[in-house]
């Protein structure tokens, strides 16, 4: 059994399609019993869905952008993974 921390935790990976099968049956039994964590689920899917429109991916960076941020940034999301 997870607890609805546990839950946001796996969250990304979750989506991602990431969590091994096991893994997979614990969340989705929380989500069936926990509508809370359902309702966070569903806006959360809504509020990437919405980035995606506002924000579309580019592989380009603006010049303006400082060199330090955009390595700042890459590093923080090494050490996230």
């Amino acid at each position: 059994m997870i607890t609805c921390r546990d839950l946001i935790s796996f969250l990304d990976r979750y989506l991602d399609d990431e969590l091994s099968k096991a893994e997979r049956d614990v969340f989705s039994d929380h989500l069936r019993d926990c509508r809370c964590c359902l309702n966070y689920l569903e806006k959360y899917r809504t509020t990437i869905r919405l980035e995606k429109r506002c924000c579309p991916c580019s592989d380009t960076i603006p010049d303006e952008v400082p060199e330090s941020l955009v390595n700042a940034i890459l590093k923080a999301r090494e050490a996230g993974k």
